[in-house]
């Protein structure tokens, strides 16, 4: 699975991919950040009717309920587009 410290591609496909060719989304990270509200990337939200997989700054993982999730992804949007 890794290989000269790198990650292997198949790592980078989420088993419950449909074919569109879209596993996870990476929002990017401010730097020296390890905010555990901070969402770093996550699965593609069609993946999961129950939820979605989400990785924090502080590299911890949960399943998020689609509604709760679109409003901390929109939250966080709103906060990084008003940083100077």
């Amino acid at each position: 699975m890794w290989k000269l410290g790198l990650v292997e591609n198949e790592t980078l496909i989420s088993p419950l991919e449909d074919g569109d060719g879209v596993s996870y989304i990476l929002t990017g990270v401010r730097e020296s950040s390890f905010d555990a509200t901070e969402i770093v990337a996550y699965e593609d939200p069609k993946h999961m009717d129950y939820g979605v997989n989400v990785l924090f700054a502080d590299m911890h993982v949960e399943i998020i309920d689609h509604e709760i999730f679109d409003a901390m992804l929109s939250e966080q949007e709103s906060e990084r587009d008003a940083e100077p």
